[in-house]
């Protein structure tokens, strides 16, 4: 049960200090620079989908019981989050494509994992 707790930790970790530094970054760079609204958004958009699949990855591989209900329980959770942060401003593709990403790496790894 600990384990799990600290995979879980370390998953929430994963995801939330790299969207951090690249928030940071690309403050810092908007500062200097002039760019495009949409480059901006677009760059931010890649980055999250990659920082997601890469901790679902992580999640994955750490888990060795029940991984496809640990998938479901950690996209429910981020999926949660996620409205509640971005509650004034709605996308609802990213608030459903986001935590799909658990949710297919999970029945991806279960499949994989059969076979």
């Amino acid at each position: 049960m600990k384990q799990t707790l600290k995979i879980y930790l370390y998953t929430l970790l994963i995801i939330f200090i790299p969207f951090t530094l690249i928030a940071l970054i690309l403050a810092l760079l908007s500062y200097f620079i002039q760019w495009n609204g949409f480059l901006f958004l677009s760059i931010i958009e890649v980055l999250s989908y990659l920082i997601l699949v890469i901790a679902a990855l992580y999640f994955t591989s750490r888990l060795s019981q029940k991984r496809l209900h640990h998938c479901l329980l950690i996209a429910f959770l981020y999926f949660l989050l996620s409205l509640l942060l971005h509650l004034g401003n709605l996308h609802l593709v990213h608030l459903i494509c986001k935590p799909l990403i658990f949710i297919v790496i999970g029945i991806l790894k279960e499949k994989l994992k059969k076979e």
